[in-house]
Order: structure tokens, then C-alpha cells, then sequence
């Protein structure tokens, strides 16, 4: 059985539980035209501090914001969200920050610890049947993160240029880390 770009997409969509946001245009090869979008330098912050805390730097490799996925989900929403999924991601930004200010005496989510933030995203991680902000921002921090040269070689283990083919290799779960390619 031979499967095309589109429908292994949607087999991937539903077996994670939800819609990959942008998708229909991306594999369309389709993106706005939109010179002018871009977000805020507060912005790009938020973003790669929401992005450190689901997933933060180890001893091993670095998190999400030395990946700097910030650039990435500012490409992915210019060229490629809807107008709506936008105007959603961009709500829900200053829904974080409205949050963060009500929870914690009127701190910005960046100046909170790591402990409070990852509480702060944990009351967001509600079952919505309707597509939401926050999954589109842990959806774009783990598509962002593992493309980057973080995620793929120092998060995951990296052989750019194979050697030879062995039928059966031993393998610990336990220490190995899973391929890049």
C-alpha cells in the first residue's frame, strides 16, 4: 500500500489526537503573502520560554529555547496558518500573559520560575474539541525543536553518513537515544 504525502498526514493527525495545524497549506506548497507579519521581540520570548518549559534543556542536549523556536513558529504562522488559526495563536499569547498576571500578582510568564510555569501550562492542557492555541504552540515547539541542529543531533542520535548495514543490532532502550533519520 502506497501512501501520499496528504494521507500519511492525516493518518499522523489522527493518531496524535487532533489536527496539525497549517497542514493543508503546507503540503499544498501554498503560503501567504504576508511580508509585513511578524512577531514582537516580547513575543519571541514568550514563545521560547512556553517552548523551554515543554521542553527544557538537559545535561544531554539543550531545550527549545536554545533552538530558538521562536523563528520557526513566526515562519510556520506567517506562511502557512489560516488568517483564523492567526488571529487564535496570536489571542492566546496575550491569554497566557492575561494568566500569568492573574496567577501570580501580576508577574509576566517570563519573569515566573520554571515550577510555575509549567503549572501555568498545565491548567491549559484541557480536553477542547475545537483546534486551540496551546496545542498549535506545543505542536510548532516540537516540530521546531527536533528540525533544529539541537534537536537532531543532540537530542536524538545523529549518523549523517551511515556505515554498513547490520541486520541485528542490540539495542538498550534504556540508553540509547531514538535516530534523527
Amino acid at each position: 500500500m502506497t501512501l501520499t504525502r496528504r494521507e500519511t498526514l492525516t493518518l499522523m493527525a489522527t493518531a496524535c489526537g487532533g489536527t496539525i495545524f497549517g497542514a493543508n497549506r503546507l503540503l499544498a506548497g501554498v503560503a501567504n503573502a504576508l511580508t509585513g507579519f511578524s512577531f514582537t521581540a516580547s513575543d519571541r520570548a514568550l514563545l521560547n520560554e512556553i517552548g523551554e518549559t515543554i521542553i527544557p534543556a538537559t545535561p544531554d542536549s539543550g531545550g527549545a529555547k536554545d533552538a530558538d523556536v521562536a523563528i520557526f513558529m513566526e515562519e510556520i504562522v506567517r506562511d502557512f496558518y489560516s488568517p483564523e488559526e492567526r488571529d487564535s495563536f496570536n489571542a492566546g499569547l496575550k491569554e497566557v500573559q492575561s494568566i500569568s498576571r492573574t496567577n501570580y500578582s501580576g508577574r509576566e510568564f517570563t519573569s515566573l520560575t520554571p515550577e510555575e510555569r509549567h503549572t501555568l501550562l498545565l491548567t491549559l492542557e484541557k480536553p477542547n474539541p475545537t483546534p486551540d492555541y496551546y496545542r498549535m504552540v506545543k505542536q510548532l515547539t516540537v516540530w521546531g525543536y527536533f528540525s533544529s541542529e539541537i534537536g537532531a543531533k543532540q537530542a536524538l542520535a545523529y549518523l549523517p553518513v551511515p556505515g554498513r548495514y547490520e541486520a541485528c543490532v542490540t539495542i538498550d532502550h534504556a540508553t540509547t537515544k531514538a535516530w534523527s533519520e
